[in-house]
């Protein structure tokens, strides 16, 4: 995948939902980008581009003032290929993309991301945060392949969990991001690929604990389990 606006793109038409691009959009004073609009039955809408990270701060300001007046009136004039309704004002995310550089503290990068995002003004807001290399760890291959089902399959998978967990899984952990800031991904997790807890659990115990859970079991009441507990130090 070549950028993570290409990705944006292809998980959104897989999803069902319509989507026009407004190339070059003047959101701020000296800035323009490319801007995707994106339509499900008109009633949900997201706006999706990408900025520099240096630009954030003009989010909660002039960018979504702009896009909240200026650019539905445009949307309206033009020739979009679904209708902007009145749901535009109060169902529509607005998602951004940007690209954080490597020296960047992540505690200031979270700061920043979680001041844009609480504020209630005008839409709904999620920052997806990325670094280049986390492109190049997605390891599909096949065109023909189902992005929204490849990453469910790897967000889904307890091994690469695992590896997230032990060795920070790039690939893993760029998923679970997706998950977290496209709205419209939904994971979806099938019987097998379910936790059994009383096989982790009993993993997790000596055969000499194991022997003792049919005793416990056994036990009917309060007063019963206590004095077994109290046996048990006894015993040992």
């Amino acid at each position: 995948m070549d950028s993570i606006t290409d990705l944006f793109r292809t998980l959104v038409s897989e999803h069902g939902f319509e989507f026009f691009v407004v190339n070059d959009y003047p959101i701020s004073d000296g800035l323009s980008v490319n801007v995707t609009i994106v339509n499900k039955n008109s009633f949900d809408y997201f706006i999706y581009f990408e900025i520099d990270y240096e630009y954030l701060g003009l989010i909660e300001s002039d960018i979504q003032i702009n896009l909240a007046t200026k650019f539905k009136r445009y949307l309206q004039e033009i020739d979009v290929p679904f209708e902007i309704s009145h749901y535009f004002e109060k169902n529509t995310y607005l998602i951004i993309a940007t690209k954080y550089p490597k020296n960047t503290n992540i505690n200031a990068l979270f700061k920043k991301i979680s001041h844009v995002e609480e504020d209630p003004y005008f839409f709904k807001k999620q920052i997806f945060y990325y670094f280049d290399e986390e492109l190049s760890e997605i390891k599909v291959n096949d065109f023909d392949v189902n992005y929204s089902d490849y990453f469910n399959s790897v967000v889904s998978n307890i091994e690469r969990y695992n590896s997230y967990i032990e060795n920070n899984d790039v690939e893993y952990s760029f998923a679970i991001k997706m998950f977290e800031k496209f709205p419209f991904l939904k994971l979806k997790i099938t019987e097998n690929e379910l936790l059994n807890l009383n096989q982790m659990i009993n993993d997790k115990l000596s055969k000499k604990n194991l022997e003792l859970i049919p005793k416990l079991l056994s036990l009917s009441n309060e007063k019963l389990i206590n004095e077994w507990i109290e046996s048990l130090g006894v015993s040992n």
